[in-house]
């Protein structure tokens, strides 16, 4: 289940269980009027949590080392001349579309299609 704008709530809870694993552990409370997705949120599953939690400590580790965030990666690609495609699977997998990614996506292949289309070709997979 896709949770819809809980970025922010899911971000926090992502937070804490990091600072609890890391010894500053704390009790939270989930407050709110009926119906507006508490229980939802605590119920989002605990694979897609952990996922969420080692994307953020790698986008921290990363910044720390100075590699530029995606958009700025994008930026780069494209005005090196390289084309941007978006993996098949990976888009039927978490039901997006090509309007769900950045503009500059030029296609959502198959595996099949990208080693046709990068046959020789120098490439940078992000």
């Amino acid at each position: 289940m896709r949770l819809l704008e809980r970025d922010s709530q899911l971000s926090s809870l992502i937070q804490y269980a990091e600072d609890a694993r890391c010894g500053d552990g704390r009790l939270v409370l989930l407050a709110g009027e009926a119906g507006v997705g508490k229980t939802s949120l605590l119920e989002k599953p605990e694979d897609e949590l952990s996922a969420a939690l080692a994307t953020h400590q790698m986008r921290r580790a990363i910044a720390d080392v100075g590699v530029p965030d995606i958009p700025t990666m994008i930026q780069q690609v494209l005005d090196s001349g390289g084309h941007l495609w978006a993996c098949q699977m990976s888009a039927e997998m978490q039901h997006l579309a090509l309007d769900d990614l950045y503009d500059e996506v030029e296609a959502v292949i198959s595996a099949a299609d990208f080693i046709e289309k990068t046959a020789g070709a120098q490439l940078l997979f992000i």
